[in-house]
């Protein structure tokens, strides 16, 4: 499977990178230099700039995809499922047919933001409560427990119960890595069956 990358606010250019400069990430320093530039993919309460980020995301899957999945960490996954969902809004039969992405793999993730919304000029973050299950594709979500954002388990929550797969770890708002043995073991196990998932549903 083929899968976009996208990368979370303030870290480097090493994904498919935001456009919008912004000071490192607390969660990277003294793992990258502060010399690096380091962006964004949007202004958080600018909703010119979340508009604009989703039509370029949009138009870079257009010409460089199809994707098969995405893996997206915190303002990365805002990114990815506001694009899902513009797409859902636009048209929704297609969409459902044929998803942008099959499956989602969502670290430290923050919600997406209303397309329809941001077509008015506001910005929105979605919510179960208002919104509902809006994102019926398999989904995995791994957050830790020491991550203070509010936003990991309010995406988990848009997503299809049924399909959605959940991971929360001893550490905060960061990727598991080597230095984190059954934290990374139990990360590739859920991400494993989110992608199970999408392969079954495609067959």
């Amino acid at each position: 499977m083929r899968f976009l990358c996208l990368h979370g606010l303030g870290t480097n250019n090493k994904f498919v990178e935001g456009v919008v400069k912004a000071d490192i990430n607390d969660s990277i320093k003294g793992f990258f230099p502060a010399t690096e530039d380091y962006f964004q993919y949007f202004e958080e309460h600018d909703a010119a700039s979340c508009l604009k980020a989703l039509n370029d995301l949009d138009a870079y899957i257009e010409v460089e995809g199809p994707f098969d999945g995405v893996v997206a960490f915190s303002q990365g996954a805002s990114a990815a499922t506001s694009l899902m969902l513009h797409r859902l809004q636009q048209d929704r039969l297609r969409e459902l047919m044929d998803p942008v992405f099959k499956c989602g793999i969502f670290l430290g993730a923050a919600v997406p933001c209303d397309p329809a919304a941001l077509a008015n000029g506001m910005v929105r973050g979605m919510t179960y409560e208002m919104d509902g299950k809006v994102i019926g594709v398999p989904t995995t979500h791994i957050w830790g427990e020491k991550d203070t954002s509010p936003y990991p388990p309010r995406l988990s929550s848009l997503c299809a119960h049924e399909t959605r797969n959940v991971y929360i770890h001893r550490g905060g708002h960061e990727v598991p890595g080597s230095h984190m043995d059954e934290a990374l073991t139990e990360s590739v196990r859920v991400i494993k069956r989110a992608i199970s998932m999408a392969q079954h549903k495609q067959a």
